[in-house]
């Protein structure tokens, strides 16, 4: 990137602080062995290789093809981002890919198309069965570390329920 380019941004960050494609990147870490993204975080295989995934996990209605990311184990899950799409189906599926990927000692990217409602959703699910907190609790955590993180509303209450459930 030129110099011109990063000032430009610079310049644009000062003056507008809800640009959402200049505030943050496409994937964030939120554990040590935990990434929240968007879809483009998967189309860049530096990051990937740097930060070393071995697992991804996408939350998308439509396929997602990781072709050149070879040796990544690779889990989809089809859901929309919509306030009546039932999200706590997948959610014991994504916990397992979670937790056995982690249990190898892997690395997993979590992502959506956004890396806002889907992903942050399924990420906060895991902050809050790991550590044993609350929704806010969680939701917070992840927010600090990736500020985009907006789970849409069916999705909080649907996990406010998963919480009450005890997490399952």
């Amino acid at each position: 990137m030129s110099r011109e380019t990063q000032q430009f941004h610079r310049k644009l960050i000062a003056k507008d602080h809800t640009l959402p494609c200049v505030r943050y990147r496409s994937m964030n870490q939120i554990l040590p062995n935990l990434f929240l993204g968007d879809c483009k975080a998967i189309l860049d295989p530096v990051s990937i290789v740097n930060n070393n995934v071995s697992h991804v996990l996408s939350l998308r209605l439509t396929p997602t093809h990781i072709r050149s990311l070879v040796g990544v184990t690779h889990c989809q899950i089809y859901i929309d981002d919509s306030e009546d799409q039932w999200l706590l189906d997948g959610l014991n599926a994504a916990m397992e890919f979670l937790e056995d990927a982690m249990d190898m000692g892997g690395t997993v990217l979590v992502h959506c198309q956004e890396g806002r409602s889907r992903s942050a959703s399924v990420v906060i699910a895991f902050v809050m069965k790991h550590f044993q907190v609350s929704y806010e609790e969680a939701w917070s955590y992840v927010r600090k570390q990736r500020p985009v993180a907006s789970p849409n509303p069916g999705f909080v209450e649907q996990l406010k329920i998963w919480e009450y459930r005890g997490y399952w």
